[in-house]
Formats: C-alpha cells, structure tokens, sequence
C-alpha cells in the first residue's frame, strides 16, 4: 500500500492506534485503502472518521487518541492546533523528534529521474531504527510521495541488512499518451509519375491502376488520440507527460463523416482522393470530346475531368485529376494529378499531386508532387514539393525549385540567360503559406472593423430600449393624471359646480396631445429598433463565417505545414550533360554561382567537418 493520499496526522494517529493494539496491521490496511479510494473521488475523510464508521473503536477511545497525539506532537514539536487538525506537519523544524543530519541512520538516494528513494543503513549505526525514524528521515529530506505503508517498513525493519538498499518510496511515471492516426482503406499513392524507358520516353500507360469506390464504401478511419496523465516524482512535484495532438477529419466532395466522427464513407461511385491538406475526396468523371474553348466555356468540376483535345489560351479548368492532350495559355487548378502527354505553353498549372509533360514552356508551374517533363524547360517557373526530373531534356533561362532533388540532362546554354535551380527547399509551401497568411490578415480586418460596428450598433439598441422605457413611463404618468383629472370633471359635474370645468377640459386636451406625441416617439424608436436588430443579426452572422473561415484557414495552413516538416528535402543536383557557366544554384544552406561550365556532376550541399558552415559541393557522377 502506497501514502501518496493520506496526511500526517493520520499516520501518526494509525502509529499509536497500532501500539496500544487498537488495530490490526491488516485492518489499518483496510482503512487506509479506503481513505485513499475516497480522496481519489475528491472526498477527504480523517481515519479517526473511518475507525468510528467501520465500529473499529468506540467514540471515548478515539477521543483519547486524539488527545493523547497532540500532547505528544505538542510536547515534542511545538506545532500550533491548526497544524495539527490540518494534518501539514513540518518535520524540518522538529529539532527534538529528529536526528540531525549527522546522527541520520541510512544514506539516501534518489534515482535521476526522482521516481525512487532508496535507503540503505549506514554502516556502524547500532540503535533501535522505528518506522517513525524512517518516515521522519524521508519528510526531513523531501520524500513526500509513495512512500511506503508501515507495514513494509516494519516487515523491513524486521529482516534490517545493512548492506541491502531497498525502495522505500516510489513516484507515478507520467503516462504516455498517443497521437490521433489515420488509417486509409484505399490506395493513397497508386499514380506512378510516369516511367521514364532507356531511350528517355515517358510511359505514361505504366502509371499503375486507380483505385475505384462505390457509394457506401468505407475510405478511411480515423484512431483518435489517447491524452497523457502526469506523473508525480517522490518530492511530491507534477511530471510533465508528452502533449499529443489530434488530426481533424476534411471531408471533400463525396464522401460523409459517420456520426461518431471516427469513419468516412463514399457517397457516390467514382475515385478516392486524399489531397495535400489531409482532404479526402471522391471524384465522378467528366469527359471533353475536343477542345475546351469557348463551346465549352470554363470547366469546374468535382471529380476527374478527361480533356480528350487541348485547353486553349484563356480558359480555366479546376478539378480533381486532369488529362489533357496539350495546354495551350490555360489557366488550371488540380487537387490531383495533371498528366499532359503533349505541352504546357504560356499556361499557369496548380496540382496538389503529380505534374507530368512533355515539355513545359513559358509556363508557371506549382506542384505538391513530383514534376517529371520529358523534353525541354524553357523560360518557365516551376516549384516542386517532390522531384523535378528530365532525363532527356534541356533546362533554359528557367527557374526550378524542387525539394526532394533536381535531375535533368543539361542545364542553360552558352548564349540564354542563366538558370537558377533550388533544392532542399519548398519553395511552393512557402508560397502558399503567404498566400494563407495574406488571407487570414485580410479576414482579420474585415472582422475587426465588422466587430466594432456590431458593439456600435449594439450600444444604439441598448439606448433604444433605454428610450422606449422612458417614454412608456412617461405615459403612464399621462395615464394616472389623466384618470385624475377626469374624476375630478366628473365630481364637478355631480355636484353642479361649473367653476373649473373649462380649465380641466384644456389639460385633458393638452395630455391627449401629449400622449399622441409620445407614442409616435416611441413608434419611431419600435422601427429604429427592428432597423439594428436586423443589422445586428447580421453583423453577427458575418463575424461567425469570418471566424470559422479564418479557423478553416489555420487549419489548412497548418497541415500544409506539418505535410512538408514530415520530410526533410534533398539538397541534390544531378545532371548528366553540361550545367553551363552563370547557373545559380541553391541548397537549404548555401548557395554558388558557377564560375565554369561542368559535365556529368552530381551538386551535394555538405556540411564542413571543422566548422558550423555549408557549401554545395561538385563531385562526378559514377
């Protein structure tokens, strides 16, 4: 049994109960289990409580007990009767009870991570050792907490070796927690970006098999996360447990949460889909036969779209997976894959996944995935969260950022301006993250403007009322002296008097004006008030979607930016054919111009042996 929820003066009250064979080793056992079970419900019960409750001692007896411990702690310690109902001794002050530390029978130790004292008996030591003694020698040193229960100790001192170190309190390690996880029940990276043959042509039939679902099927659960408890070291101090966190489930088009919150199910047959930000979707099919132009118009949809033709300059197209024969000056937005088994020209393409072509030219390019171009790139920006890759083609007065490696056959010419290649960075999550940032700020400005007119409006309605109140207690006194001068008209008329009459008769006329105003005034306020609780209404409307679309908007910045730390880019530049003299080339940490046109080299940012420094290094490629 573990003291980690009983005071002092219970132990000492359990102390001389047990010598004077009051009580049993086994039943003060009971008794202190049972105090300990009812504090961790929050309720505090005194043992003296328990003895009379269980019929263990009769209420004289534990009046004597009572008595018989505060002349003895009084004598002994000097402790004050607060103290001592309490039940917070301070044993560093007892000089008389305690041994000083000198005359200390045992050495102490405590483990690093304060979860065990242990004791030990010092050598030479021949007097009589209590379980007072050891409990005394804890409290004096700090150990609070786990200490053992008398018993234990008696058993110890019993069978006492002076050469054996034994646990005499344990702490509560902290327990561990566990992140929430996902657990996809489809195939989350079946896309291949296209297999690139000897002779440097890109299959893009070798792409592997989409995974299909019809409505009902389950896409993905959701393991929630376990919280993580603190522990408590010997001193009686809290031990930090490890935080976790949860992941919140996005359900994209086609697919709903389970009332639980824990699965996701498809909604219509078609693709799974899970995007950058942790979305899961599930995509119909659209197919274009031929161009899409101005026959078409601008093509949204929620699901794949098949362009069997060309997207043609000036025309949009946002979707989920995109196949088209060739971009030409289109403006695209893919929460999948883009696969273009012609060319992108003069086009400006954002895909959360993969980006395939067979050659990209004065074009801006922003992937999540991989980019993989099977000839040329030339004078375009591409940023790659995956790997930029062109083994038979020519990179020219282009800029190409690619987290995960670069790879191509020959970079600039000895006439175009010079390229500039980034590696190891993500150039396209930094971009994105501005772009959530410059969102949320411009959300936060409507906001706070919205919000100061709501508690503007707010103050007018709370005058308004303050008004109509007035103007209604102004009527009723208009009421009352109206009823009062009426009483007195019929009273002169009862009794024949005329004396009077008239002047009564003018301020019943001048009340009646009176009252007519007011209750015009009051209308207007009535009015005033439905015009500001409608602009109220809706200010609160307002500032409720800005709230929730600036948290909607934290939420996806910050799994764009859990997404990219999840793995650490490659600083690495491959290339097999001259990378021409000019080009500028970038690592995380680093960065050089060549000054000289090299062949066959792979650029590795490596970090010097003698010093906290970086530099990208040339070495030939085996």
């Amino acid at each position: 049994m573990i003291t980690e929820n009983i005071n002092e003066y219970d132990i000492l009250l359990a102390r001389i109960a047990l010598g004077q064979n009051l009580v049993t080793k086994k039943l003060l056992a009971r008794a202190f289990s049972f105090q300990q079970r009812e504090a961790t419900a929050g309720k505090k019960i005194p043992l003296g409580e328990i003895f009379l409750e269980k019929g263990v001692i009769s209420p004289e007896k534990l009046d004597d007990l009572h008595s018989a411990l505060t002349q003895r702690l009084t004598k002994k310690s000097g402790f004050s009767d607060q103290q001592l109902h309490s039940g917070k001794l301070d044993y560093a002050s007892d000089t008389e009870h305690q041994r000083s530390p000198t005359e200390a029978p045992f050495h102490l130790m405590v483990t690093p991570d304060k979860l065990e004292a242990r004791i030990q008996l010092k050598k030479g030591f021949s007097e009589k050792i209590t379980p007072d003694d050891i409990i005394d020698f804890l409290h004096h040193n700090g150990i609070t907490y786990g200490i053992a229960d008398i018993e234990e100790i008696s058993q110890y001192l019993e069978t006492l070796n002076k050469t054996r170190l034994i646990t005499i309190a344990r702490g509560k390690s902290p327990l561990p927690g566990c992140d929430a996880s996902m657990v996809y029940h489809f195939d989350v990276d079946h896309l291949k970006a296209g297999t690139v043959s000897e002779n440097g042509a890109i299959d893009y039939r070798e792409r592997g098999s989409a995974p299909r679902v019809q409505t009902g099927d389950l896409l993905a659960t959701k393991l929630p996360m376990q919280n993580s408890e603190p522990g408590i070291d010997v001193y009686g101090k809290s031990i930090p447990a490890p935080e976790v966190t949860d992941i919140p489930f996005k359900c994209g088009e086609g697919t709903r949460l389970s009332e639980d919150g824990l699965m996701l199910y498809a909604t219509l047959d078609g693709q799974p889909n899970l995007a950058v930000g942790g979305m899961i979707s599930v995509y119909a099919e659209l197919v274009i036969n031929g161009d899409v132009n101005f026959n078409t118009g601008n093509i949204k949809f929620d699901g794949n779209v098949i362009v069997n033709g060309s997207i043609m300059n000036g025309f949009a197209v946002t979707c989920g997976n995109l196949t088209a024969k060739e971009i030409m000056g289109g403006k695209i937005v893919a929460l999948g894959d883009v696969t273009i088994p012609g060319g992108i020209i003069s086009a400006d393409v954002k895909s959360e996944g993969n980006i395939t072509a067979k050659f990209i030219t004065g074009s801006n390019i922003k992937s999540f995935g991989n980019v993989i171009v099977e000839k040329e790139v030339i004078n375009s920006k591409i940023r790659s969260s995956g790997i930029f890759k062109t083994d038979r083609g020519k990179i020219i007065s282009s800029f190409i950022s690619a987290k995960m490696g670069f790879e191509s056959k020959e970079v600039g010419t000895d006439v175009s301006p010079p390229c500039r290649i980034h590696v190891g960075m993500d150039e396209n999550v930094k971009k994105r993250i501005q772009a959530f940032n410059y969102a949320i700020d411009d959300k936060k400005k409507v906001l706070e403007k919205t919000q100061k007119r709501y508690e503007k409006q707010a103050a007018a309605q709370v005058a308004i009322h303050q008004k109509i109140s007035e103007l209604a207690q102004r009527q009723d006194r208009m009421m009352s002296e109206r009823r009062s001068l009426e009483q007195k008209l019929a009273e002169l008329k009862r009794d024949g008097v005329m004396d009077g009459r008239g002047r009564i008769g003018v301020k019943l006329l001048e009340l009646k004006t009176r009252n007519e105003t007011t209750e015009q005034e009051k209308n207007n306020c009535f009015k005033n008030q439905e015009l500001l609780d409608e602009k109220i209404a809706q200010d609160l409307i307002t500032i409720e979607t800005l709230v929730k679309e600036i948290e909607k908007i934290s939420e996806e910045k910050d799994a764009i930016i859990k997404w990219s730390i999840e793995e650490k880019g490659v600083p690495v530049i491959k290339v097999k054919c001259p990378i021409w003299q000019g080009t500028n080339l970038f690592g995380i940490h680093s960065s050089l111009m060549l000054t000289e046109t090299v062949r066959n080299v792979t650029i590795k940012e490596v970090k010097s042996n003698d010093a906290e420094l970086w530099r990208l290094t040339i070495l030939e490629s085996k």
